[in-house]
């Protein structure tokens, strides 16, 4: 039985999560979990979860003393390093990241350093410090399974293909919640459009990321490091039935291709298990439908080359890129700024840019603290 910590326990993956440890009780024991501000979940995760030995809680309000005095057998933690002093303190075999953020780079760095099994769903882990988690992990035992649908897809695949078979590989993007949507248009789009997702339930930063194509941009990075191909053999391929998550394009041009449903638990519990399929409880029911296919509208989603170009600049500037994304997304849900602004100021930046190259981890650190700062003002905030 592995004892599991979960980050992000509140959030769209952390409850998915939540549900799949409840359904395979004798495999996971769920002892420490970190939430950021939704602290009212706690008792019913508590309740649902006895095993639970650790909470820790790195948003600013902290649970009161009722709740404290109620599980008398749990350790709260309420800092801003509570995520780290939980991983330091814990004895766990298995971290589940489901953060959002770069603030999800650390807790893998230290698992990393710990030989513990991750299953990532955090994307700047690899966007963000790609270079720096593979030094980390060639001194380490540890090994990362993805929970994101088209790399844990991609995982099964490549898991049952000879590499020199394979020509390149593509993972399939929905086109989020404005791919319909008319281009002239798009200035006036509202945060409730933009997170109106047509396949998938998710937090509102990758719905917005969704909608831009950072999301997949950050995929196709993340689909580097993970399996070692270069970006020119990472395709996107638009496909709006989010059936077919990853394909395979083989050296005598043939195809394979991963299908299921839109539900995360199946990735989630694949990553959990180290890469071998579980039986799924409850699942949603898979339909066969018409699967359409066509080309990404580089019009429609200017972030998926800035992102790029961001990539390519090398060393910090995908720190860069980041840091704005999440302060930008966050300014329009807040609706200070318009949805066609987050590319623009991105795009500013970039351009701008000069990195630092092969950066330590305090430098992205920098450069990200830096850059929220850079867009408040770009903004006039």
């Amino acid at each position: 039985m592995k004892r599991v910590i979960l980050l992000g326990a509140s959030g769209s993956i952390g409850q998915n999560t939540l549900d799949v440890i409840l359904h395979h009780l004798e495999d996971f024991k769920l002892v420490g979990i970190s939430v950021h501000s939704h602290i009212e979940l706690i008792p019913s995760i508590l309740d649902k979860f006895p095993s639970i030995e650790c909470v820790a809680i790195s948003g600013k309000k902290d649970v009161d003393d009722n709740i404290k005095e109620t599980y008398k057998d749990v350790t709260f933690i309420h800092d801003e390093r509570a995520i780290d002093q939980m991983l330091e303190t814990l004895d766990y075999d298995l971290l589940v990241n489901a953060l959002s953020g770069f603030a999800g780079l650390k807790p893998s760095l230290i698992a990393i350093k710990q030989n513990k099994i991750i299953a990532l769903s955090n994307k700047e882990t690899l966007v963000v410090g790609g270079d720096i988690v593979l030094k980390a992990l060639k001194n380490s035992t540890a090994k990362i399974y993805p929970i994101d649908s088209e790399h844990a897809a991609m995982h099964h695949l490549l898991m049952r293909i000879p590499k020199d078979e394979v020509k390149d590989i593509y993972i399939t993007c929905s086109g989020g919640a404005l791919r319909d949507y008319p281009l002239d248009k798009l200035e006036s789009v509202t945060p409730q459009m933009a997170l109106d997702h047509p396949r998938w339930k998710m937090g509102a930063k990758i719905t917005i990321d969704s909608a831009t194509l950072l999301n997949k941009a950050y995929e196709v990075i993340e689909a580097h490091y993970l399996f070692g191909f270069d970006i020119s053999q990472i395709h996107v391929l638009m496909h709006k039935e989010s059936i077919i998550h990853a394909l395979v394009n083989l050296v005598d041009h043939s195809y394979v291709a991963h299908l299921g449903t839109s539900d995360m638990r199946t990735f989630i519990q694949y990553a959990m298990y180290e890469g071998h399929s579980k039986i799924l409880y409850e699942p949603k029911p898979f339909q066969f439908e018409d699967l359409h296919f066509f080309k990404k509208d580089d019009e429609r989603y200017p972030m998926f080359h800035i992102v790029l170009k961001a990539y390519k600049k090398g060393g910090s500037s995908i720190a860069l890129v980041n840091a704005a994304s999440e302060v930008l997304d966050q300014l329009f849900l807040e609706g200070k700024i318009k949805f066609t602004d987050i590319a623009k100021i991105v795009k500013i930046l970039v351009d701008e840019d000069e990195p630092i190259i092969n950066p330590t981890y305090e430098d992205l650190v920098k450069v990200d603290e830096e850059t929220r700062l850079k867009v408040l003002r770009k903004v006039g905030l």
